[in-house]
């Protein structure tokens, strides 16, 4: 029999009007045992994981059971049910939970050389004249916590299996909480120290966190009825798939982020950009020398523009061979995507076979 990977997904659609600690223990330790079977018996990486990564599943659930055992409501089964799916190391592993509420700080974070650096300020949020700090300045800590803390909790309950990948993500969590993927998330006003790039005195600033979306509804044991809902007609599913476009880079588009197709920093002074191209580009002069420079946000594009992206990239590519000394790809805040389309892409920077995913 061929196993099939199964990316686990908890829907929990009751909605009811007790407490949030609604589900009875009993519920919560059936459920678990549930998601710890589907593991057992259908998650195919398992032998490969225990021989080379030195996971050991057994021990794993009986942890994840314990933790169960000891949840006094829903919130805390929650987050044994994370920190389970997180210890398999793996990104194409984890939970979400019907909710659109989400939490942020009007600013992002990116790890850069280990440290936590702002990348970008929302204005409309965040005016300058109250809130000073700017790109380039690092983030210290959150409510007195410091930020390598804070990243190593959010690691144990969302990971992408890789450490440099975990580096970026777990730092982009920083300021955006979204409730979907961690449970728990904060809320009213957080104390945020930042270190100046100039190297001035650290300041602390107190910053909302502002919020959107529909919590998570509370969950109970007696489940009520939902009211079937007829859909008139079926959209093409080829063209939604053409069609697609990343919700991580439309939030941030939507929510007055700066466009993440371009560099977050300020560009060199004699800097040309290459006009009507799919991907931001262009050439400067430094030290003697000419530069290319592409920048590609994202892995996770729609097919159409995957089309005009990869005719670009065989006109261009060439002519930064023929008429540049170096070319820089700038791949900053470039959240992953589609792998195939990533590996597509490098394929025109590198000149030996690519052997797939690796670290």
């Amino acid at each position: 029999m061929i196993k099939k990977i199964i990316p686990l997904i908890l829907i929990f659609t009751a909605i009811c009007h007790t407490s949030f600690a609604g589900l009875t223990p009993e519920q919560r330790m059936n459920d678990a045992i549930m998601i710890a079977d589907l593991f057992e018996h259908r998650y195919a990486p398992m032998p490969w994981k225990e021989e080379f990564l030195g996971i050991d599943h057994a021990s794993m659930r009986n942890k994840f059971l314990e933790n169960v055992g000891l949840a006094e409501n829903d919130e805390d089964f929650f987050t044994a049910i994370l920190l389970y799916l997180a210890s398999f190391q793996d990104g194409h592993v984890g939970c979400t939970f019907p909710t659109t509420h989400e939490t942020d700080l009007g600013f992002e974070v990116d790890d850069i050389e280990g440290r936590t650096i702002i990348t970008k300020v929302n204005r409309k949020h965040l005016p300058k004249d109250t809130f000073p700090f700017m790109r380039g300045d690092e983030l210290i800590a959150i409510d007195g916590v410091h930020v390598d803390e804070l990243r190593a909790q959010l690691g144990l309950i969302n990971t992408t299996g890789s450490p440099k990948a975990d580096a970026h993500w777990t730092a982009w969590l920083l300021t955006r909480r979204p409730q979907r993927m961690l449970g728990s998330i904060p809320t009213g006003n957080a104390s945020v120290t930042i270190a100046p790039l100039d190297g001035s005195k650290e300041q602390t600033v107190t910053i909302p966190w502002l919020e959107k979306g529909l919590p998570l509804a509370p969950i109970g044991p007696a489940f009520a009825k939902s009211k079937a809902t007829t859909i008139k007609s079926v959209p093409n599913a080829l063209d939604l798939l053409r069609n697609y476009k990343s919700p991580f880079v439309s939030r941030r588009m939507q929510s007055g982020q700066s466009d993440p197709n371009k560099p977050f920093f300020a560009l060199w002074d004699n800097f040309k950009q290459t006009e009507n191209a799919p991907l931001f580009s262009g050439t400067f002069e430094l030290n003697g020398k000419k530069i290319g420079f592409i920048r590609i946000s994202t892995f996770d594009e729609s097919y159409s523009r995957i089309e005009s992206i990869v005719t670009f990239l065989r006109a261009q590519v060439p002519h930064f061979q023929n008429n540049t000394d170096a070319l820089i790809l700038d791949l900053t805040d470039n959240a992953g995507g589609l792998v195939c389309y990533g590996e597509l892409l490098a394929s025109y920077f590198i000149g030996k076979p690519i052997g797939g995913v690796m670290d």
